[in-house]
C-alpha cells in the first residue's frame, strides 16, 4: 500500500513546484506587458524615419528636375501651375495618390526653407501627440535627425 501511494505522489507535481512556475509565468508575462508600449513607439519612429526619408527623395528628385524646391509636399503629386509641363514628369514625383500621414495618424509637416537645414528644408513628424517639442513617443522626428 505504501508503495502504491509513492508511485502515484511521484507522478504529481509539489505545491511549491506549482507555485514557482506560476511566479515565473507572471514574471514574463509582466515584462511582455510593460515592454510592449515602449517596442510599439519605437517602431512608429522607424516607421516615420523611413517615410521621411522616401519624401525626402521626391523632394530632392523635384528640386533637381524643376531647380527649385516644392512650396508643399502636394506639389510632388499635382504639378504647380509655375512648372511648365516639359519638367513634370508623367505621374509626378511620388508614385501614390496622396501624401502618407506618419505612423500616429498626423500629416508631415513640410517647412522650407527649413528651420534645421537653413539651406534646403526640414520635414517633420511631431509624434503622438503632434506638436513641436516633447520627449517619448511626443519626441519628434526629422530628415535633421541622425
Amino acid at each position: 500500500m505504501k508503495r502504491f501511494r509513492a508511485e502515484i505522489m511521484a507522478k504529481g507535481f509539489t505545491l511549491a513546484e506549482l507555485l514557482m512556475v506560476i511566479v515565473i509565468i507572471s514574471i514574463l508575462a509582466g515584462v511582455v506587458v510593460f515592454a510592449t508600449p515602449w517596442v510599439v513607439g519605437e517602431s512608429r519612429k522607424t516607421a516615420a524615419k523611413a517615410q521621411i526619408l522616401e519624401l525626402c527623395k521626391a523632394v530632392d528628385s523635384y528640386h533637381a528636375k524643376i531647380g527649385e524646391y516644392p512650396a508643399k509636399l502636394d506639389d510632388l503629386i499635382t504639378k504647380p501651375s509655375n512648372v511648365p509641363d516639359s519638367k513634370w514628369p508623367e505621374g509626378g514625383f511620388w508614385p501614390k495618390a496622396n501624401i502618407p500621414k506618419d505612423p500616429w495618424g498626423n500629416p508631415y509637416v513640410y517647412i522650407c526653407p527649413g528651420v534645421k537645414n537653413k539651406n534646403s528644408y526640414d520635414i517633420v513628424s511631431y509624434g503622438r501627440d503632434g506638436q513641436e517639442g516633447g520627449t517619448g513617443d511626443d519626441a519628434g522626428v526629422g530628415n535633421y535627425d541622425e
